[in-house]
């Protein structure tokens, strides 16, 4: 019993003493966290910096880059107007023309002959025209007087015939030589089979016959008068010399006039239609330029199509695409500066001339396609238009101006910005000021600052495993002191 309590006893004490080991392990160890925690904070602050910067002089530009190449200011094509043969050009690709000279030609024999044609035709119809406007002559108007009496004399002898009595005696006439041709036509007939009947006594009986018949049958016709178709023809001719002889005396009538006018005037107009026709088939140059293409040659047939391109390549000019996140760095008037792949070392200027109203589709991106000029005077590189080209837009400039880094800004209200100056005791002073113009790093101060002043920036946070830098209104921010003057 009493070494079973022995070990109780010591078991306790054992007990006890771990327990007291902890408490005093544990003590320390808070005291050592404490410590050790006020010394980071401590640390933490001491490497806690107020960033600035001075406000200086210097320059701001605003840019928006794009790429494109040079073209010809003025580029056309020229062509026949009609189909043909080449028989000469007049040029080679690469020789400069001017306005009005001649290009090409074609083969004008077709249009020569056409010319020729329309000249006869219309000197028919003035003629025609000058003979219905002319005074008739003496001659012809007694020519047509007696016209028309002949004509008047053989309608009344055609319709006057003979007496009754007359007609009875040319009837009885014309049925006796009747009776008379019928006796001889059935006695020739009768010996018709022989050799020798042509000159038989049957044969000459009969001819006389005949012509007996015809003679009692024209007598009749005299007596009784004509058919009806013999005096309508009377009649036709007598109104035909009665039309002819007024129109000498009376002149045209007014459409007949105008008919003969109408004539001339239409052969006049296809004549020219026929000489122009003629004269393009010389091609002729509409402007000056350079020649650039040819797209047939000598002896070949060609049609109305496209032949000879033109383009003004002494005053060239720059297509480039913007992208559309840069639009509103690109107006027209703004000024340019131009690079080609070609030749890196010089630098062109231009200014933006047209924007055109639709974005286009470049490399699957949407852009701004965008004209710009091109100024040759400073640079003796000799362009050629299809030179790839970098174009860089300066939207906006501002040099020799006071500047402060963008960091420095606060926003106060839209287009409103102040900044915190230092003072000489490292208080803050919140100015208003007006700010210009402004780029990714820098921006203008057109009023409010003075140059050498010194503005905050940022506060920046250092660690020795991080370092992390706040502006306004970020975790961390400025101290109160910042938005109340500081003083």
């Amino acid at each position: 019993m009493r070494s079973l309590w022995r070990t109780k006893r010591r078991l306790v004490l054992v007990v006890l003493a771990v327990i007291a080991l902890l408490v005093v392990g544990g003590g320390y160890a808070a005291y050592q966290y404490y410590t050790d925690s006020q010394a980071a904070a401590a640390a933490a602050k001491a490497a806690t910096t107020m960033q600035t910067a001075t406000v200086t002089r210097g320059n701001i530009s605003i840019t928006a880059s794009g790429s494109g190449d040079l073209l010809a200011a003025k580029e056309i094509t020229v062509g026949f107007s009609s189909g043909g043969t080449i028989i000469e050009l007049a040029v080679q690709v690469g020789d400069k023309v001017t306005a009005g000279q001649a290009l090409a030609r074609l083969d004008d024999t077709p249009a020569q002959a056409q010319v020729a044609q329309s000249k006869i035709a219309l000197e028919l119809t003035e003629i025609s025209l000058a003979e219905l406007t002319a005074e008739p002559s003496t001659a012809e108007l007694t020519v047509a007087r007696q016209n028309l009496q002949a004509a008047q004399l053989a309608l009344s002898a055609l319709q006057k015939g003979g007496s009754a009595e007359d007609q009875v005696i040319a009837w009885a006439d014309l049925e006796s030589a009747r009776i008379a041709l019928q006796s001889a036509q059935a006695a020739y007939d009768r010996i018709a089979y022989k050799p020798n009947a042509a000159g038989s006594s049957e044969a000459g009986a009969l001819q006389t016959a005949t012509l007996a018949y015809q003679k009692a049958e024209a007598s009749y016709k005299q007596k009784v008068g004509v058919d009806a178709q013999q005096v309508a023809s009377a009649r036709a001719q007598l109104a035909q010399a009665q039309i002819t002889l007024a129109n000498l005396e009376d002149g045209p009538t007014a459409n007949e006039l105008r008919k003969a006018q109408l004539d001339v005037e239409k052969a006049r107009i296809a004549l020219t239609l026929d000489e122009k026709s003629l004269a393009e088939t010389t091609l002729t140059a509409p402007v000056g330029g350079t020649v650039t293409a040819i797209s047939a040659d000598e002896g070949e047939a060609v049609g109305s199509g496209a032949l000879i391109t033109l383009a003004d390549v002494d005053a060239p000019v720059v297509r480039f695409w913007v992208e559309e996140s840069d639009l509103a760095n690109v107006a027209v008037g703004y000024p340019v500066q131009i690079t080609f792949e070609a030749l890196p070392d010089y630098t062109f200027k231009g200014q933006i001339t047209s924007i055109e109203p639709m974005l286009v589709t470049v490399n699957n991106t949407q852009a701004l396609q965008v004209w710009a000029s091109i100024d040759l005077t400073e640079q003796p590189a000799k362009l050629r238009p299809g030179l790839t080209a970098s174009v860089e837009i300066v939207a906006g400039e501002a040099n020799n101006v006071l500047t402060v880094p963008v960091l420095a800004l606060r926003e106060t209200s839209p287009g409103q910005y102040a900044v915190f100056v230092v003072q000489s005791d490292g208080t803050l002073e919140m100015r208003p000021v007006e700010v210009g113009l402004k780029d990714a790093v820098n921006a203008e101060i057109r009023s409010g600052l003075q140059e050498g002043e010194v503005v905050r920036t940022s506060t920046t946070t250092r660690s020795s495993s991080s370092s992390t830098t706040t502006g306004f209104g970020g975790q961390g921010g400025p101290p109160p002191e910042m938005f109340f003057g500081g003083r």
